[in-house]
């Protein structure tokens, strides 16, 4: 499923990175919970799979993405409304992808995110 490259698919890259990453967040205690959509699960758009993520601390949405050839390394994308706390995370998690992976580093950025979208703190997890 998703893009193709080097004889490898998006989703068995997001299946070894968000393992890695679920060890190194329990490492640290805390609790984490893999849903892979449309696999372990139905397929969700944007804005449902953020309302599922609601009553969570954390949301981490995986991906990797194809494009020309040209644009090589790695980035971490943050929602527009990201909470200082939630900038550290996303500063800490990307450098630590970077190191470990060895990869360009592309920087954290600001974005609106769809997968946020339509997200309110009274919808129920």
């Amino acid at each position: 499923m998703g893009v193709r490259g080097n004889g490898l698919t998006e989703l068995e890259l997001n299946k070894v990175l968000c393992s890695e990453l679920k060890d190194r967040l329990e490492d640290y205690g805390a609790t984490v919970n893999i849903y892979e959509y449309g696999v372990s699960g139905p397929y969700l758009w944007l804005p449902e799979r953020g309302r599922r993520a609601c009553g969570h601390n954390i949301f981490i949405s995986c991906h990797h993405n194809g494009h020309n050839g040209t644009a090589q390394g790695t980035e971490t994308l943050v929602d527009i409304d990201a909470t200082e706390r939630d900038m550290q995370l996303a500063h800490n998690v990307h450098a630590e992808v970077v190191r470990t992976l060895n990869l360009v580093d592309r920087g954290v950025k600001y974005q609106k995110l769809g997968v946020l979208g339509g997200v309110t703190s009274d919808v129920e997890a």
